[in-house]
């Protein structure tokens, strides 16, 4: 069993990548704000970081860069885990604005995550989200403790919070029968 230590990426800045050429995917490429960077480098001396052995990271740029800043500080190597991506509010990433992710996250919340089967959105059910973020994670539960960068919907599928603020942490226990039941989602 491992410790988890699951951190959200410091606040984004997608400007960048708005419009025509980055349409639909593109729009994941955004990077940290000045204020995302504080919060990374903030949150790089939290206590609970202590002990960590390896930092593991979405593939995103703005969970690199979080990642990157607390691996400095605290001297860890950073393995990415494509499986700890952000939540597919759009399969297939037609999306190319952040109001268009409004209402499929929207309807998300409003049934806890589930997708109801006339639903008009591709989104990811927070099943799914668990699946493959449990498969990711599951070659570190031989591990004492590490720190997941990561998203805000991923992290619900461990521990059920709509708020987590940029840098925010959630902590558990992981191992091979851990279930998305164990979330604590009402």
């Amino acid at each position: 069993m491992v410790k988890v230590i699951m951190i959200r990426h410091g606040e984004p800045d997608y400007s960048y990548f708005t419009g025509p050429f980055y349409e639909g995917y593109g729009m994941e490429l955004g990077q940290l704000t000045q204020k995302g960077i504080k919060q990374a480098k903030a949150v790089s001396v939290d206590p609970r970081l202590d002990g960590a052995e390896l930092i593991v990271s979405s593939p995103f740029p703005r969970a690199l860069h979080t990642a990157m800043l607390i691996s400095r500080k605290r001297d860890l190597d950073v393995e990415i885990q494509p499986g700890l991506h952000e939540w597919i509010p759009d399969n297939p990433y037609r999306f190319t604005e952040d109001a268009d992710y409004e209402q499929p996250n929207v309807e998300f919340v409003k049934y806890h995550g589930e997708r109801p089967e006339d639903s008009t959105y591709h989104y990811e059910s927070l099943q799914e989200v668990f699946d493959r973020a449990y498969k990711a994670l599951l070659p570190y539960v031989n591990h004492q403790k590490i720190i997941v960068v990561c998203h805000a919907v991923l992290m619900r599928a461990f521990a059920y919070e709509l708020d987590i603020p940029h840098c925010g942490i959630i902590e558990f226990e992981f191992d091979e029968n851990r279930r998305l039941d164990d979330n604590g989602r009402k």
